[in-house]
């Protein structure tokens, strides 16, 4: 089911939270959980390119009735030129498709 991006919900507790889906991309700094500073570093890029994308946009997610890490929605972003943004994260080499477990971004496995 797709529905048009609305207004985010100030009120923490009011907030609907989602998981993007079908990727995986590098904990940024701000979240001080990265393994290296490899991941940081891609983490961080990873950031300014996803606000990039996304800010100010009028986008669309498909969410399911299912739910992911930490009780979250599962949700899709589709940005107006047709594009999933997990797809653009990937091209960029900023995500990885998603395999069913978090990727090794500090190269040890």
């Amino acid at each position: 089911m797709a529905t048009p991006f609305g207004q985010f919900q100030k009120d923490p507790k009011k907030a609907i939270k989602y998981r993007l889906q079908d990727f995986d991309s590098p904990e940024p700094s701000k979240y001080k959980n990265a393994e290296c500073d490899a991941e940081r570093l891609l983490g961080d890029i990873a950031s300014q390119v996803a606000t990039e994308l996304l800010d100010g946009q009028e986008v669309w997610l498909q969410t399911e009735n299912k739910r992911g890490g930490r009780n979250r929605v599962l949700t899709r972003i589709q940005l107006p030129n047709g594009q999933w943004f997990g797809d653009v994260m990937i091209k960029r080499g900023l995500a990885v498709k998603w395999s069913g477990k978090m990727h090794d971004w500090c190269g040890n496995s």
